[in-house]
């Protein structure tokens, strides 16, 4: 596990607890979103980095530049995450909340790569199956990869289903060689 997403995980579910809460998670999505755009931002991150800012320049930085968004809530998480020098983590604490939102609503993403385009019909029945295995509503993401050679490689968060041929044949080949 990344350094940034132990550090991450105690913000990222406190405010998922007070977004639960408040019924505001959507809110709080949005509001995460545009607080880890911002510290994406280079000139940002080394006004972060400066040892010259204080706590409370940090914080004002984000909470001026931000107040149209941000309600007390959101003023005093950012004020938080200054005193305590985290507010670089935001963007982990972004994906780390949305992770918490999606597992709260039953969803997850899938990665799903085949070799060969897929019609909607074939994705459709893929989702149903995926859905009727994880128990979960699917949202899934499509690419295509030639060197699979046909079939399918499923990724979901830690989770990996490889039906695909080249596999197959990589297992086959270690058979053998054995």
């Amino acid at each position: 596990m990344s350094d940034n997403a132990v550090i991450a995980r105690p913000y990222a579910k406190a405010i998922f607890a007070i977004a639960k809460a408040d019924s505001s998670l959507a809110k709080w999505s949005e509001i995460l979103a545009a607080l880890a755009a911002v510290t994406c931002d280079p000139d940002i991150r080394n006004f972060l980095a400066d040892p010259r800012v204080n706590w409370q320049q940090r914080s004002a930085l984000f909470i001026d530049g931000c107040s149209k968004i941000l309600d007390q809530h959101g003023q005093n998480f950012i004020r938080m995450l200054a005193l305590k020098r985290r507010l670089p983590f935001l963007p982990a604490i972004f994906e780390l909340y949305q992770k918490l939102v999606a597992e709260h609503e039953g969803v997850q993403k899938a990665e799903i790569i085949t070799a060969f385009a897929i019609d909607k019909a074939q994705q459709q029945k893929l989702v149903e199956v995926l859905q009727k295995r994880f128990q979960a509503n699917i949202v899934a993401h499509y690419s295509e990869d030639k060197s699979l050679l046909g079939g399918v490689l499923v990724r979901m968060g830690d989770r990996v289903l490889d039906g695909s041929v080249r596999s197959k044949l990589d297992k086959l080949r270690k058979n053998l060689i054995t």
